[in-house]
C-alpha cells in the first residue's frame, strides 16, 4: 500500500531473524540489515534458557512489568508460554534450524550487534553470522 520499493531492516531477536529471513529472500528490495540479539538456529543449551524462563512468574517483575501491561498478565503468560513450546517444537522438527541455509542469500550491507550479556541467544552466533553473511 505504501508502495516503498527499496528499505532497510532494524530487528531484534525474532525481529532480526525477520530481517535475515526478508533480506535473503527480498535482495533487490532490502538495501541494508541491522540485527541484534539473532540467531539463524536454536542450541540445545538455550532451550534449556527457554524452558528456565517459561513460567513468566519466576521473572523479575523488572522484566515482565513493561509486558503485563502491554498484554495483561494471564495473556502475556498464556503468549510467552506458546512462544517457547514454538521454540522447542521447531528445535525438534528443524533440528534446531531457522533460517541457516538463508545466509548465503543475503546480500545487503549487514551491522550485527550482539551484548555480551544476553541471556538467551549465545555468543557463537555472531561468529555464525559473521561467517555466513556476506558484507557483514
Amino acid at each position: 500500500m505504501l508502495e516503498i520499493t527499496k528499505y532497510s531492516i532494524l530487528g531484534w531477536s525474532d525481529g532480526g531473524i525477520t530481517g535475515m529471513i526478508m533480506a535473503a529472500k527480498f535482495p533487490q528490495e532490502v538495501t541494508k540489515l541491522a540485527i541484534w540479539g539473532a540467531n539463524s538456529f536454536i542450541l540445545p543449551t538455550e532451550l534449556q534458557i527457554y524452558d528456565k524462563i517459561k513460567d513468566i512468574r519466576t521473572w523479575s517483575p523488572k522484566m515482565k512489568q513493561p509486558m503485563i501491561e502491554v498484554y495483561g498478565e494471564d495473556a502475556f503468560s498464556k503468549l510467552w508460554a506458546a512462544w517457547v513450546e514454538g521454540v522447542k517444537n521447531l528445535y525438534h522438527e528443524k533440528k534446531g534450524n531457522i533460517c541457516r541455509e538463508m545466509l548465503k542469500d543475503i546480500k545487503c550491507p549487514t551491522l550485527i550487534l550482539h551484548g555480551e550479556k544476553d541471556p538467551m541467544v549465545e555468543e557463537s552466533h555472531v561468529s555464525h553470522l559473521l561467517t555466513n553473511i556476506d558484507g557483514s
